[in-house]
């Protein structure tokens, strides 16, 4: 006794898979744009202060409110030269947003990281 499976059935498997993997492309096009993005732009933005943040909790253990945080973070963002703008590095968010970003405080390309958040939020 031969069972098959109805046509049904299998265009339907198929048009499920083409969806999912057009949609896996359309997510890492996306991503790659904003990549593109975020590498020219470096205006302020509230994303930088969270990710840092949850990179110093997350895997230096200090604390996201940290002054010592705060400054080394402004360093890595600035190139290594300490500006007058240290402040807007800083935490202005309740300490249990770090969860959000925590996902992506491992990844270590600031860029990259806020091109996932960006194509997270669209």
């Amino acid at each position: 006794m031969e069972t098959s499976v109805p046509l049904d059935n299998r265009r339907t498997s198929l048009l499920l898979i083409a969806l999912i993997v057009s949609g896996l492309l359309l997510m890492i096009g996306l991503t790659w744009l904003n990549y593109i993005y975020t590498s020219q732009d470096s205006g302020p933005n509230d994303f930088y202060p969270a990710w840092l943040a949850s990179r110093a909790l997350l895997l230096r253990g200090l604390s996201p409110y940290d002054a010592e945080a705060i400054t080394g973070s402004a360093l890595s963002l600035s190139g290594g030269r300490l500006s007058d703008q240290v402040g807007r590095y800083a935490l202005h968010y309740p300490i249990h947003a770090v969860l959000i970003f925590a996902p992506l405080a491992l990844i270590s390309d600031p860029f990259l990281a806020r091109a996932v958040w960006m194509t997270v939020l669209e």
